[in-house]
Formats: structure tokens, sequence, C-alpha cells
């Protein structure tokens, strides 16, 4: 058979000309093959169509996946090196894509009930909870500057998440600081006037700003310490300055705290070693001319002064807070004077004077000195006196009783000696030597005596030495009170009138203040005097000392012993 409207040959039983298309009017018998086929092509779209709700279930049941990073922004604000990074979450957006994942209408007029709307709200709640769980921990979060990485970790509830078909994914967002403005870096210290007064060690400070920056000019600083300074102590000055309150206002300071060295106040000279060469021999001129005025106001016509001589120095001082706040220097000077009228012969005088507020400040020096010497003190044999000191252990004793308490005192130039003597406590502490020098003095003192004292018809044989005595002090005041020397001589006195019978009188001289000097030498302070006053036996006349060996022992040592301890001699133990 042939198609009508094309003329291809085509089978009788096709319905359809496979050339054209046209229908061929034919009639289709279906056989058992095909019915079998068609059948199998029914059922398999039905499995098809399983298939494919299988397929769509699933796809249902996928939880709804969401990246947070696409959700997290960064940003910076403030001052490069000192700015502030923030890290967000765009909630409303991830609302939005949870809301319309879940069939919530984020817009109010899609609903037409007040039912709608709490059963939208039920939806929405867990919803939220999920939001909430999510974190941002951005580091670092500040003192940002322009070219540093942030770094935004993100963490959040996947469990929550999961109980309504979400899953939320993302760990972390890098991005990289800009924009951030420039800092201005002030020093607080480069206008800051610090000035240092008064005396050391009790100086102060003060200081004044003179920064024409508003917020440095209106700040505080802190002073530690503020007093009680001397040279080269350090002092810290720091300013009261907030970072974050500087930044708010645009700049940093580059240091907080300044410290700085002490110097330019005028201090005590604390040692005479301080003292340079220029300014002691100003000094010493100066006190030499003091000794010369004094010699001319003060001495007559009949007493003169000669050779002259620097004899050494006393300085105390006294420290306190690390520093020196009291100094006087005595400068001694040693003369000998003589009397024309032969009412005293040659005398060896000190003559002290006082320096004192002896202060330096930018190596200058300054002080007031004494416009008189120091002392005075009566002449061996006459009425008369002298300023200055005849000992010079008592010299240096009075010194140092007019000082202040607590005072270090240093001697030198030859006057140290002095300073360093000892009181002796026991008859071996007296040398041998000088033992025979008092002994020479006390029989001289005693040849006197009998040459002065008794009448004309008195008679008295050389004197002989008996023993010595030596009385110490328990207590006292003085070097000169600390000991007496007791030198024993005796002499068998007669009258030619035959006032009395022959007597032995024992006559103790006495040395007050046996002291040993620095260099080992000895000296005493007070001239050898005679103790004691008896009659001789059965008759009105008398005569120095004693005249027997156990009156002598009673009235110069058991008189004593309250007040003194003693070492004796065995001749003068034995009238005990």
């Amino acid at each position: 058979m042939f198609c009508r409207k094309c003329g291809t040959a085509i089978n009788e039983q096709t319905g359809i000309c496979p050339q054209c298309g046209e229908k061929t009017g034919a009639v289709v018998k279906e056989n058992k093959l095909q019915n079998l086929f068609k059948n199998k092509m029914i059922l398999g779209a039905a499995g098809a169509a399983a298939v494919l709700l299988v397929i769509a279930v699933i796809i249902w049941m996928q939880p709804h996946k969401i990246n947070l990073e696409e959700y997290v922004s960064i940003s910076c604000s403030g001052y490069d090196g000192y700015g502030t990074a923030y890290a967000s979450l765009d909630q409303e957006a991830l609302r939005q894509n949870l809301y319309e994942a879940k069939g919530i209408s984020y817009d109010i007029e899609d609903y037409k009930s007040q039912e709608q709307i709490e059963e939208a709200a039920k939806k929405a709640v867990p919803l939220e909870e999920c939001i909430a769980s999510i974190e941002l921990h951005i580091s670092p979060g500040a003192n940002i500057a322009n070219g540093d990485e942030l770094v935004v970790q993100i963490s959040y509830n996947n469990e929550l998440a999961k109980k309504q078909k979400i899953k939320f994914k993302g760990e972390e967002v890098k991005e990289t600081a800009e924009g951030l403005k420039p800092i201005i870096e002030i020093d607080p210290f480069a206008d800051l006037e610090v000035t240092f007064s008064g005396m050391a060690p009790y100086g102060y400070v003060d200081i004044q700003c003179n920064s024409n920056k508003e917020y440095i000019g209106k700040s505080s600083f802190n002073i530690n310490p503020r007093d009680g300074l001397k040279n080269g102590d350090t002092v810290t000055v720091s300013i009261a300055a907030d970072e974050e309150e500087t930044v708010s206002h645009g700049f940093v300071v580059t240091q907080k705290e300044q410290k700085y060295e002490v110097s330019g106040l005028e201090e005590m000279v604390g040692a005479y070693e301080d003292l340079p060469d220029d300014v002691l021999e100003k000094i010493r001129a100066e006190a030499e001319d003091v000794v010369y005025s004094t010699a001319g106001q003060r001495y007559d016509n009949n007493t003169l002064m000669k050779n002259l001589a620097y004899a050494g120095y006393i300085m105390n001082t006294q420290k306190d807070n690390g520093g020196c706040i009291y100094n006087e220097l005595y400068i001694i000077y040693k003369g000998e004077i003589s009397n024309s009228q032969e009412e005293f012969g040659p005398i060896t005088v000190y003559y002290p004077v006082s320096f004192y507020d002896i202060i330096t400040s930018g190596g200058e020096f300054q002080y007031t000195g004494s416009e008189q010497v120091m002392g005075s003190s009566s002449i061996p044999d006459s009425w008369m006196y002298t300023d200055g000191y005849i000992n010079p252990v008592t010299c240096y004793t009075d010194i140092m009783q007019y000082a202040v308490k607590n005072v270090d005192s240093e001697c030198g130039d030859g006057f140290e000696i002095y300073a360093a003597y000892e009181a002796v406590s026991r008859l071996g502490d007296i040398s041998p030597a000088y033992k025979d020098l008092l002994n020479e003095e006390a029989e001289n003192a005693v040849r006197d005596c009998i040459a002065n004292e008794y009448y004309n018809d008195f008679r008295a044989e050389e004197p002989e030495r008996v023993g010595e005595i030596l009385l110490t002090a328990k207590e006292a005041d003085s070097p000169s009170e600390e000991n007496k020397y007791i030198v024993v001589y005796s002499a068998v006195v007669s009258s030619d009138r035959k006032w009395f019978e022959p007597t032995k009188v024992y006559f103790p001289v006495e040395f007050d203040g046996v002291v040993k000097l620095g260099n080992g030498e000895y000296m005493t302070f007070e001239e050898p005097i005679i103790e004691g006053r008896s009659n001789f036996p059965e008759s009105i006349y008398t005569t120095r000392g004693y005249v027997d060996g156990s009156q002598l022992f009673d009235k110069v040592v058991n008189a004593n012993r309250a007040d003194f301890t003693y070492d004796v001699s065995e001749e003068i133990a034995a009238f005990e």
C-alpha cells in the first residue's frame, strides 16, 4: 500500500506514514507480544513515579544547609596601631533565609488570622534559638594596625539546628585591616620644666608644664619622691594619662614616666676632705686673723704672743636622710705667750676658731665664721686668764661638749692625737718615763712648799719618795676628773725653837687627769697641788700634808672610796 499524500510504499497495518506523518487510516491489530510490552510500559511508568516519589521524599528529608561565612562581616574603627576590630552577623538576612526554608512568611500581612500568626511564631522560636547559638570571636580585637590579618572564628550549635532540619557550616572569615586613621605621638615631657630647690638632704622638686597641647597641658603629673632630696637622687615624674582617653583625642604619649637626677641643690659639706685647698687656705687665713685680733685686744702691754702656728682642725658633722644637716669646722692655732713682768713663764696656748654652715652649690662655697677665739683658761701661778686653752685635750673635749648630739667628728693635721686620748686607770698604765717626769714635778712642788710655807726656824731634811696612788673616778664629766695620780714624798721637819718634836711629814702631791695621747705620750690637766693639812704633834703649828701614814691613807684613799676606785703602791698599802 502507498501513502495517499506522498506516495511512499508502506505496510498495510501502518497507521502513519513514516515519510510525511500522514495518517493512512489502516486498522492496527495488537498481538499478544504488543500487549505484553504495553503492560510492561504501564508498569514501568508506575515504577518510575514511585522512584520519583522516593527521591522527592529523600530530598525533602535532607537538612537545609547554610554557610554562615556568607553572613559574617568585619569592620575596623579608630587609629592605626590602636584600632578596634568588630565582627558582626547579618541576622536579618540569615533569619529571612531560615524563615523561607521553613515556609514562614516574613511579612505579617500574609497572615489572615491570629491563629496563623501564633502558629508561625511557634515555628519561628526554635529558629531564633538556632540564630542565638551562633557566636563570633575576632582576633585580634584591639590595638589593630592597618595591614593586620583579622580572623573571625564562628561557633554554633548544630545539634539544635538539626532538630529544625538545618545544618550550619563555615568556620572562619579572614580579612586585612585597612582604613584606620594615623595616630599622633606626643612626648609629654618635652615641654616639662623640672626645678630642684632647697638644701640637701631636704630639697624638693617643682614642675611646670609648658605644652601647647590642650590635653597634655591639662594633665596631672605625679612626682616620686617630691621632697627630702639630695644631689644624685633620682626623681620619677609620671603623667596620669589614660591611653584610651588619649587615643580618643587622636594621639598617644610616647612615654608615661621620665626619671630625673637631682642636681644643683645647696648642700652642707659633710667631710673635711670635701673642702678644696683654696677654700681651706682662705679659712685658715681668716682664723689666723681672728687669733691675732683677739691677742691684740685681750692681752695687756706686758703680755706677748709669738710663734703662732697652725696646729690642726676638728670638724663635726651630723648626718640625716643620707645627707649632712650640720657642720662646724674648728681651725686651731697654737702660740706661745709670755709676760715681760715675769708674772708667768712662757706658756703654749691653743686657739680654736669656729666656722659653721659651710655650704656648697655649683662648685661655690660659702660659710659663716666666728669673730673670736673659743674658750678661756687660767694661767698657772698667776691671777691672769687667756683666751683659748692651755691644755689641748680640754680644747678638744670642750668643743665636743658644745657640739650638737650624735655628731661625727674628725681631727687632723696633728690635732688628732688629742682626740684619741685615754684616761689611765691603773698605775701600770703610766710609763716609767712619764712617772719620772711627774715625780720630779712633785719633788719640786714639795721643795717649794717647804721653802715658802715654813717659818725661818723650821728645818726640813731632803724629801724622799714614799710611793704612789691612783684614784679612778667611777663617773666623770671631763678628762680632768677621770683620775687623780698622787705621788707621796716625805721629809722630817723640825723647829730650832723646839716648838714641836722632829716629825716626818707626808706630802701627797696630786696630778688631776693623767691621760695617754694618741701618739703614746702622756699629759695631765692641772698643775700639781699638795693635799691635806695637819698639826704638828702637841703644837699649834700646822703643815701641808699629813704627819701620820695611816692618816694619809685614811684621808686620801678611804675618804674617796665612794666616788673612786684606787690602786696603790706597796709602800702606801702598808699604811692601810
